[in-house]
């Protein structure tokens, strides 16, 4: 591709020297003006000599003044000419950096889809037994040798290279026991800390460097030399290029030892971690070492690009990739579906991951057997570069884990002694209370921090945040490629007439519109799925908003993100709103007639969003059925009743209906306990165990005060009514049975009767009874 920048960078450099050419000219200019009345500059020049010199000079300096008007004026037009040529040179540059950029938007959008090379074939497979002999040719890896071992002698920083390589090698079992020492803190909340981990990922690092740092050093050595061939130098780039995987490589194979970062600290089951590690030396060999191959063989043929070999390494290093992918990813038996199951995690992978992760490389290879070698090798490019941003964002994500599972067990240690000491001090006031002593305070009381919900917030907003930082780095990583998918806008599907009377025209619907209406959708379904829970979990750190706040902003931040989609979808696939509008019509006519319901429910469900009559966890009374409100939708809101029986009420009824809520306003909630003790009880002692009944159970407040009242003289009893309040209405039925016990059982004790309906039978003795016995 051409160098647009080389361009650019003349262009600024060119821009400089018109500037400074213009105040050449301006000054210059200046000067002509002085020398324009040569008597006057003469004089100017001789105004402090003496006057008897002046016939001596005048003559002299009058040449001379002429001379100089010559020359300044032959230098005004070379600095004029200079100028244009400038200007010249300027706009044909301009123009040739226009035609580049030009011509490389085409390379780009093109050179992706141009076959490079033949289908394989018989020929092919006959030219590869050649190309191997060659690429092993003894004489090829003898003076990549001696050039490094020249390179050796000269370069000092070379030796350094090996030298620190050397001695991590050879301190590597000592660096492997500090590594496991590192992971005896762990689990243990009192000494447990997020340092041992960090000293564990530097100690990681150090038994990672060597073997990379040596690639790395041999590979730039090489193709750096002026005394190497192509072919040593080519194995040079080869080593190069494969270092950085190969450092990944080898980060992740160091962090599933035995006793590492990820069985240690990230709680990863040993023997996942063991596996993983196996099919990691696995890659090594079926992809690291292919790599290496086709890029040697593509710096070395870069007109063949790479030749057979190459083509066939490419292969190889696809399908050691593929079966990598299918271990990890599996949806039954993957390696990541264990350690997600180990965590707590239910939900199993999906087979798209598997599909996206797999379908790729396999693309590729079937496409550099067909000739697209250059394509295939770009897009798998990317393509590693994606899965080491992922393993890289996974690694974050354990180590933020890890370090909220380190705080989550300092909050509950601290928890669990704060509880103690305030269980002791409970314990020494009542004890100096019983010695006469004076009182000690009570430990004042704290709201317990839900140290669960805290962690499943932290770890929401740490997924979207990572969730997002994926996004961003894999567009800058695709940003390169994606230009070449402009060629689906040139396959057009269908056209529709845009426009009104003489300015309609036929727009076409391309295969790239469609493909982009995809991708709206695709992150359309990813922000419904986590922006309303994100926000959730955002305006849950603040204590002033309720639960149904949050729901109504999490509800109308879900629809508003569906609207947007669709509209995003609708108009990139040529969707035409103005065109329906007989459609609307008709709607119109129909919701008038038969959808009239569905809509009132959906205009229904925004007011009770908006204005919030009824929220989640709310007791209400709809009809004849008592429960909680466990669910708000936008059609129909959910009540559960005291059966656990759910009962789906249609939104109209909270807004056009009559709806008892018991906890609108607040929670409290007063309840009446009647009871009737028989006639000739001492009433005023009676009334003094029922409240004290009352006033000693825990849910009922003190503040109303509760109220005790002799209500009537009954047909059997005297009757005694108790009324009280109680914050919470859901624990109304279990209140009222305890404060009935309480009175049952004082009454009791204190010898009151509890009346029970009595009824006087009167037999008429006008006549004689009629009585008969009669056997069954």
């Amino acid at each position: 591709l051409p160098d647009v920048r080389q361009y650019r960078t003349r262009s600024r450099q060119r821009e400089q020297d018109i500037v400074e050419t213009g105040l050449r000219e301006i000054q210059l200019e200046a000067e002509w003006r002085q020398l324009e009345d040569e008597s006057s500059y003469i004089e100017q020049l001789l105004a402090e000599i003496p006057a008897v010199e002046h016939e001596k000079l005048s003559e002299p300096v009058q040449g001379l003044v002429t001379s100089r008007r010559a020359l300044l004026k032959n230098t005004m037009a070379a600095n004029n000419e200079y100028l244009r040529a400038l200007g010249d040179l300027d706009f044909q540059e301009n123009q040739l950096q226009s035609t580049a950029s030009e011509f490389n938007e085409f390379l780009v959008e093109r050179l992706l889809w141009v076959r490079g090379k033949r289908m394989v074939g018989i020929k092919s497979l006959l030219a590869l037994p050649g190309e191997v002999i060659d690429f092993l040719a003894p004489a090829v890896w003898l003076e990549a040798l001696r050039v490094l071992s020249v390179r050796y002698t000269e370069g000092p920083w070379l030796v350094l290279v090996i030298l620190i390589s050397g001695l991590l090698l050879w301190r590597s079992s000592s660096l492997i026991g500090a590594l496991r020492d590192t992971a005896k803190p762990c689990g243990n909340p009192k000494i447990d800390n997020f340092t041992c981990t960090l000293r564990a990922l530097g100690i990681s690092v150090l038994l990672i460097l060597p073997w990379p740092l040596i690639t790395l050093a041999a590979g730039w050595e090489l193709s750096q030399s002026l005394d190497a061939s192509d072919a040593a130098k080519a194995i040079g780039v080869g080593l190069l290029r494969v270092a950085r995987a190969f450092f990944f490589l080898r980060a992740f194979r160091v962090l599933c030892i035995d006793g590492g970062v990820a069985a240690a600290h990230f709680r990863w089951p040993a023997s996942l971690a063991r596996k993983l590690r196996n099919q990691l030396d696995q890659l090594m060999l079926t992809f690291l070492l292919p790599a290496f191959v086709v890029v040697s063989t593509f710096t070395r043929y870069a007109t063949e690009f790479g030749g057979e070999l190459g083509r066939i390494a490419f292969v190889i290093a696809a399908g050691g990739l593929v079966v990598f992918l299918l271990r990890l990813l599996n949806p039954d038996t993957g390696i990541i579906l264990g350690i997600r199951r180990a965590q707590g995690h239910t939900k199993k992978i999906s087979v798209m991951w598997l599909l996206l992760g797999t379908a790729v490389p396999v693309c590729m290879a079937i496409a550099a057997l067909a000739g697209y070698v250059y394509s295939a090798i770009t897009v798998m490019g990317h393509l590693i570069n994606s899965l080491w941003l992922v393993f890289a964002l996974l690694i974050i994500h354990e180590l933020v884990a890890r370090w909220l599972l380190v705080v989550r067990g300092r909050l509950l240690a601290k928890a669990a002694e704060e509880r103690i000491e305030a269980a002791r001090a409970e314990r020494e006031n009542q004890l100096s209370d019983s010695m006469g002593g004076e009182d000690l305070p009570l430990p004042a009381e704290e709201t317990e921090l839900d140290v669960a919900s805290l962690d499943a917030d932290t770890r929401k907003l740490l997924n979207v945040s990572l969730l997002l930082t994926g996004f961003v780095g894999l567009g800058a990583i695709w940003s390169s490629v994606l230009p070449a998918f402009a060629i689906f806008n040139e396959i057009t599907l269908w056209e529709y007439l845009d426009g009104a009377g003489a300015a309609q025209q036929l727009v076409p619907v391309t295969l790239g519109a469609i493909t982009l209406a995809l991708v709206y959708g695709f992150l359309a379904v990813i922000a419904v799925r986590t922006v309303p829970s994100v926000l959730e979990a955002i305006l849950r750190q603040r204590d002033t908003i309720t639960p149904g706040t949050r729901l109504a902003f999490a509800t109308l931040a879900r629809y508003g993100i569906v609207l947007l989609g669709v509209s995003l979808v609708a108009g990139t696939v040529g969707f035409n709103w103005g065109r329906i509008q007989w459609l609307v019509a008709a709607l119109g006519v129909g919701i008038g007639f038969g959808l009239q319901e569905i809509v009132a429910n959906f205009i229904s469900g925004l007011i009770i969003l908006m204005e919030r009559p009824i929220r989640v966890g709310d007791l209400v009374t709809v009809g004849d059925t008592s429960g909680t409100v466990s669910r708000l939708q936008i059609r129909a809101t959910t009540v559960t009743n005291f059966d656990r029986q759910e009962l789906l009420v249609p939104n109209k009824e909270f807004i056009t209906g009559r709806v008892l809520n018991w906890s609108l306003s607040d929670d409290v909630l007063r309840l009446v306990s009647k009871v009737g003790i028989a006639y000739g009880s001492d009433v005023r002692k009676a009334m003094e165990l029922v409240k004290e009944a009352v006033v000693d159970h825990a849910m009922v407040l003190q503040d109303p005060d509760p109220l005790v009242t002799f209500d009537e003289f009954g047909d059997n009893s005297l009757n005694i009514t108790a009324r009280f309040f109680i914050g919470h209405p859901n624990k109304r039925r279990e209140t009222i049975s305890d404060i009935n016990l309480a009175i049952n059982e004082k009454l009791k004790e204190a010898g009151i009767v509890v009346a029970f309906p009595q009824r006087d039978v009167h037999l008429g003795t006008s006549a004689p009874l009629d009585i008969r016995i009669q056997r069954d």
